[in-house]
């Protein structure tokens, strides 16, 4: 009993001594805090605010039978059976494709406004030369881009536009800004509904809210081009064959018709012999073309078969409120990080781990 009464005794002298020790150093958080606060908002406030636009989309069946499961399967990019021809581009690697160099040199061309309409260029000058900055980064930046001057890469000071941009080869420049395009670009997939999901960040709420959805209907197009590659192709060479035996079979007709109307008098068994024959030639051609022709068709059908169709859940809208950054977050923040660091230091290490210890 006097054991207990004992430890009691000590834990409240020691949250006692605790409490003298803070009070006593009062004048020092209330010091530290003011400097703290006045950091934080000098750094934070000059920091550009930024906005986020958002849209969602899901892919749908194609129009292949409903009896056909792996058919509908595979317009989602699923696997069922080894039979079916599948997709290698899953909706889990839509990110993936989002993030190569290929998809982002796509984006670069687009058009953007800013909001107050002052600014109006592609992307890819728009990330170059209009993007603001906190005023206190200003120095670093300069000190940076000279040094990068001296000692960078030679092209790194070629002025290309946004349609001549080699993703294959990029200078250091033009790669910072694929790096930042990726940073701002985001795409998420829902792995039980495959719903796509694209976030634009930017600091100018019109332009995050536009490239939105542009960059929706380039990711769109980027998958409807994979999906009918083959069926495309197929489409090319039908047409290419029907044209070419167009021409045969009207080069037939001309063959047999000036034949005709210059023996037409003839009852030469040699010359009806070879009308026969031009005949033939025609008919035979003819039929080469309807076959081609109606081959053709069937690569149009089953070309529309593959194209997928999407289905927009929400579209972008202009953001109202910035979505950052938190200012009073971030000074409330820093205000207790520093209030963690301190306590420490004034009423000891000793003492705040025992302080811990008997509090857990």
């Amino acid at each position: 009993m006097d054991m207990t009464e004992e430890k009691k005794s000590e834990k409240k002298i020691s949250f006692s001594e605790v409490k003298h020790k803070l009070w006593t150093k009062r004048f020092l958080f209330i010091k530290v805090w003011v400097i703290t606060f006045v950091l934080s908002v000098i750094w934070i406030y000059p920091q550009p605010r930024f906005y986020i636009a958002k849209t969602s989309l899901a892919p749908e069946a194609n129009g292949e039978s409903t009896s056909s499961l792996a058919g509908i399967a595979s317009s989602f990019g699923l696997k069922l059976g080894s039979g079916t021809t599948v997709d290698a581009l899953y909706p889990s690697l839509y990110p993936d494709l989002m993030g190569s160099n290929e998809f982002i040199a796509r984006i670069m061309p687009l058009k953007v406004t800013t909001f107050d309409g002052k600014i109006k260029t592609d992307y890819y000058t728009y990330l170059k030369k209009h993007q603001k900055v906190n005023v206190l980064k200003l120095p670093f930046i300069m000190l940076a881009e000279s040094v990068s001057k001296a000692f960078g890469d030679k092209h790194a000071a070629q002025n290309l536009k946004a349609t001549e941009l080699n993703p294959f080869s990029l200078s250091k420049n033009d790669n910072d800004l694929f790096e930042a395009a990726r940073s701002y670009i985001r795409c998420e997939v829902d792995k039980k509904t495959d719903v796509i999901t694209i976030s634009v960040t930017d600091q100018d709420k019109l332009v995050c809210a536009a490239l939105a959805d542009s960059v929706c209907r380039q990711l769109q197009n980027a998958i409807i081009l994979y999906r009918t590659k083959k069926a495309n192709a197929d489409v090319v060479h039908y047409k290419e064959l029907a044209d070419s035996a167009y021409v045969e079979y009207q080069h037939a007709i001309n063959d047999y018709a000036r034949f005709c109307d210059s023996n037409q008098e003839s009852i030469l068994e040699s010359v009806n012999s070879k009308r026969d024959r031009l005949e033939n030639a025609m008919q035979l051609k003819y039929t080469t073309y309807q076959t081609l022709v109606a081959q053709l068709e069937n690569a149009k059908a089953k070309l529309q078969e593959r194209t997928p169709a999407f289905t927009i859940l929400s579209g972008p809208s202009v953001p109202i409120k910035p979505a950052g950054p938190k200012r009073v977050q971030f000074i409330l923040g820093m205000l207790v990080l520093v209030t963690i660091i301190l306590v420490p230091k004034v009423i000891g290490q000793d003492m705040f781990m025992a302080m811990l210890r008997k509090v857990v």
